[in-house]
């Protein structure tokens, strides 16, 4: 189920950078850290 979410995701932001700025917030918003 969460890789269908993260394809999905992928799909609706073209496969850009884009998708990486919303997985930053998202992990950032949880208490965790990502890094490039």
């Amino acid at each position: 189920m969460i890789r269908s979410q993260q394809s999905d995701r992928r799909r609706a932001t073209g496969g850009t950078g884009l998708g990486l700025a919303i997985a930053k917030m998202l992990v950032e918003s949880l208490g965790g850290e990502i890094t490039v």
